[in-house]
């Protein structure tokens, strides 16, 4: 007589392999997969993240430059209250 294994998924397992064993390696092939899904969005996470912050960061740099252009009175003279003002947001952008 032959004894036979019939897994919860259709599989028939020979009589020298355990349920258990087999349940197990099925196990571990699902976490393989789901580890990869995981990898790939904590890697495209990463790259969005990325792309933003250089997004977000370049035109503020690019405020506080011309900002520093005004203060330096290259384009002409300030007053005193529009000087103040360029030094206020200059000093709370960096």
């Amino acid at each position: 007589m032959m004894v036979v294994h019939v897994m919860q998924s259709g599989d028939i397992l020979p009589q020298d392999q355990e349920p258990d064993t087999r349940h197990r390696e099925e196990l571990a092939l699902d976490l393989e997969g789901k580890n990869r899904v995981l990898q790939e969005g904590s890697r495209l996470k990463s790259e969005f993240l990325a792309h933003m912050s250089h997004e977000l960061r370049t035109q503020p740099n690019a405020v506080i430059g011309y900002t520093g252009t005004l203060l330096m009175k290259l384009p002409g003279r300030l007053t005193g209250s529009t000087k103040d003002s360029l030094k206020r947001f200059r000093h709370r952008a960096t």
